[in-house]
């Protein structure tokens, strides 16, 4: 039985095509042969091409929507490079855009996502049209629109873009829902945190997303059986609390996977995390080839920042899926193309191995996607605090996975839960269970008060009145916070809950704050900073056993800042609960090195990144790294050139030293 196709394909191209046809000269040019031509200039094993846009124009003949002017006298044109890329040997995905559909917003108005005040954002002045999921009309368009792509194209998959809320919408399909599934009135103002039933539309946004990807995935599967289904998983990742995505949108896919923006230690999260919600290997990540988005038409990044971004999707087993876009009147510029093969080509010898084993990881960080709110209006949340310990875990090399399901809490040694919030009844459950059953939980923050509840007896009085705080450490928690002690504890720029009642726990710092002054206006003790003068009986870090397992609490998101001082406290936090001698990996590498490994019975597989090599590629000095193994290695080789190195192994430890690191650079441990 053959595998599906996606499986053996780790080269991927989308070309975006969003192009109005406000004048007579877009897309004009378009030309299926000079596009073919520039996927094999960049060596790519499956082209992703657009069958309709966030435009809502449409790039095939059709009933239901609206077809783009400039293939009026061309209808098949798109069909054609559909037909050229199948026989020359690439695997054709079809792109879709849900939701953003600007021709189909300003033909049907009452599709729209609108506001409190009943206003889109295409009437506020908007490019974008949107239109709603719980809209009857616009799904029954999607159907005719599916069907007709159905009947159209030869595909081998499908994607569907833009699956989540870009705004929360009052329109009366979403009012009759609420109303339908809750017996309440009205819909709930959800810029007022506090408004009746706020948390209840909160939730019911992330279950009608869900149920909408289904909805589409299903219609797909019906009508085009065999033809794989995904839809864009970047908003589980990506944004706040608005975009209301969660694992439940990727479980609708064959493979998960999106597109992101930002740094390189965020994409290395969202590639942990896809690895882990993906239904089927390998996940897809997305790297755009312009600096930091698309809207940088003609930057594209240096084959430096084009290779890492492309090399660490390598490392974590992933599928790249280039992202370039068309010039409005229909051309591509044929130097970016060179650069994409020159960085495929450096990719494609490491495909034999990405499918080997499955991750080292010691530490997992649960990252709960509901919970990208804070209550207290503070900036910070779940998504931000994850990333920010993934990246403190990341530079001192602690193997680390970011799962979003809690059944899987017990495969890890060490959980940690940032800025807790969101989870369901059921998820609290499965941590509790997962503590009680001998497992440790690191978690931070007082927004789930009934995690506080089972493990300390807490309840939370209220939170400091000044955002400016301290963690002073007590003598039993002195150790890890070295270098913070009375009258220099850790500063934190939050307010900390004030928990009282809390029962059989070892207080390892308390709460402190600036000197008070009774609120007296202009009454300052340091005109430039706010420092310590109060320490409070309120416990900040808080150590408790709790069944079989332990626990333990910090008020704040101590691993949140982004500095040393936060990470070495953070780190030292962690061993208590996870001592070094317990994890899997080491290295003394410099900290701008990621290390990514997997393992099965017979290989160990180390793959080294330079995330600073996006400019230039400098060489990092050799350094050691140490991997616990069941037994004595049969031999190390650096891939792909099987080179051999020199090895010991002692105490269940292989260590070897590797070659100058340039960029990127994968070992193989045989056992």
């Amino acid at each position: 039985m053959s595998l599906p196709w996606y499986q053996n394909s780790y080269r991927r191209l989308l070309v975006d095509m969003h192009i109005s046809d406000l004048d007579d000269a877009f897309l004009s040019r378009f030309d299926p042969a000079d596009y073919l031509a520039m996927m094999q200039t960049a060596g790519v094993d499956t082209a992703e091409i657009y069958l309709q846009s966030h435009a809502g124009l449409c790039y095939f003949p059709t009933k239901s929507g609206v077809p783009h002017r400039a293939f009026a006298k061309r209808p098949d044109a798109v069909r054609e490079l559909t037909r050229l890329c199948r026989e020359n040997g690439l695997r054709v995905v079809g792109y879709y855009s849900l939701i953003f559909n600007t021709a189909e917003e300003d033909r049907h108005p009452d599709w729209a996502i609108v506001d409190r005040e009943g206003l889109s954002a295409r009437q506020k002045g908007g490019r974008y049209g949107y239109c709603c999921p719980n809209n009857g009309d616009y799904r029954a368009f999607l159907e005719k629109q599916i069907a007709e792509i159905a009947d159209y194209f030869t595909l081998d998959g499908i994607f569907f873009d833009m699956t989540f809320w870009p705004a929360v919408c009052y329109c009366p399909a979403c009012r009759a829902r609420f109303k339908e599934e809750t017996g309440h009135g009205d819909l709930p103002d959800l810029s007022d945190p506090n408004a009746p039933h706020a948390a209840l539309f909160r939730r019911l946004r992330y279950d009608w997303m869900a149920e909408f990807a289904a909805f589409v995935t299903a219609l797909s599967r019906r009508l085009m059986p065999g033809v794989t289904v995904t839809h864009n998983n970047a908003s589980a990742v990506e944004g706040d609390w608005k975009r209301a995505v969660d694992g439940r949108v990727g479980k609708a896919t064959d493979y998960c996977g999106g597109d992101l923006y930002g740094g390189s230690y965020k994409h290395s999260f969202c590639m942990k995390y896809y690895y882990h919600a993906t239904p089927h290997l390998p996940f897809e990540y997305m790297n755009a080839r312009a600096p930091a988005d698309l809207s940088q038409h003609t930057l594209c990044k240096t084959r430096e920042e084009m290779a890492l971004g492309v090399l660490l999707t390598a490392a974590h087993h992933g599928a790249t899926m280039m992202i370039d876009a068309m010039d409005p009147v229909g051309t591509l510029d044929p130097r970016v193309y060179r650069r994409i093969g020159e960085v495929l080509r450096q990719e494609q010898a490491y495909e034999p191995y990405l499918k080997t084993g499955r991750p080292v990881e010691d530490i997992g960080v649960f990252y709960v996607s509901a919970g990208r709110h804070n209550g207290t209006g503070q900036k910070f949340h779940t998504l931000t605090c994850s990333v920010a310990l993934s990246t403190k875990l990341t530079r001192a090399h602690v193997a680390h996975g970011v799962v979003s399901d809690a059944a899987a809490l017990g495969d890890y040694p060490l959980v940690c839960l940032p800025a807790a919030n969101g989870l369901t009844d059921t998820e609290r459950a499965q941590v509790v269970d997962y503590v009680k059953n001998g497992g440790c939980l690191y978690f931070s923050g007082a927004e789930d008060e009934e995690l506080l509840k089972t493990f300390f007896g807490g309840r939370v009085e209220g939170y400091t009145n000044c955002r400016v705080t301290y963690l002073s450490p007590t003598p039993a928690g002195r150790e890890a916070f070295a270098g913070f002690e009375d009258p220099y504890p850790l500063p934190l720029s939050w307010q900390q809950p004030l928990l009282a009642g809390v029962k059989n726990a070892t207080v390892l710092a308390r709460v402190e704050t600036p000197y008070d002054f009774g609120g007296r206006a202009g009454a300052f003790a340091s005109i430039h900073s706010d420092p310590p003068g109060v320490v409070t009986d309120y416990p900040a870090v808080l150590e408790t056993t709790f069944g079989r397992g332990r626990v333990l609490w910090s008020a704040a998101p101590v691993e949140e800042p982004n500095s040393p001082a936060h990470a070495g406290v953070t780190l030292a936090l962690l061993d208590r609960l996870l001592p070094a001698e317990k994890r899997t990996l080491f290295s003394t590498a410099p900290r701008q090195v990621e290390l990514v490994a997997f393992a099965d019975e017979t290989v160990m597989l180390v793959s080294a990144a330079d995330h600073l090599a996006t400019d230039e590629r400098l060489p990092v000095a050799p350094f050691e790294i140490a991997l616990r193994t069941a037994k004595r290695p049969d031999a190390v080789v650096r891939l792909p050139d099987e080179t051999p190195l020199p090895f010991t192994y002692e105490n269940g430890l292989v260590r070897f030293t590797t070659e100058p690191l340039t960029l990127f650079d994968m070992y193989a441990v045989r056992l």
